[in-house]
C-alpha cells in the first residue's frame, strides 16, 4: 500500500506496482498509479469520529436565546 497527499493536504492511499527504478544522485522507485477512482481518501484524526445518536441539550452561554433539545448525529472533538 503506497500513500501520496495533494496541494490540499489530502492523502491518498492505493496499491500500486513498481516496475523498476531510477538510478542518478538520489535513487529512485518508480512506481504505477492507479485509475483515480481506485484511490482511497484518509482522514489523520486527532480523535475518532463517532456515528451515534444522542440526546443533547443546549444552554447558550451568554442567554441570548432559549436552551433547547436536541440530537446528535456525527460527533468529534476539534
Amino acid at each position: 500500500m503506497s500513500t501520496f497527499s495533494n496541494e490540499e493536504q489530502a492523502v491518498y492511499a492505493f496499491e500500486s506496482e513498481m516496475p523498476g527504478k531510477v538510478k542518478g544522485r538520489i535513487p529512485m522507485m518508480q512506481l504505477l498509479l492507479p485509475e483515480a477512482e481506485t484511490l482511497v481518501k484518509i482522514q489523520w484524526r486527532q480523535f475518532v469520529r463517532l456515528d451515534v445518536t444522542l440526546d443533547t441539550a443546549i444552554h447558550p452561554e451568554h442567554s441570548e436565546s432559549t436552551p433547547f433539545r436536541t440530537l446528535t448525529e456525527d460527533i468529534s472533538a476539534s
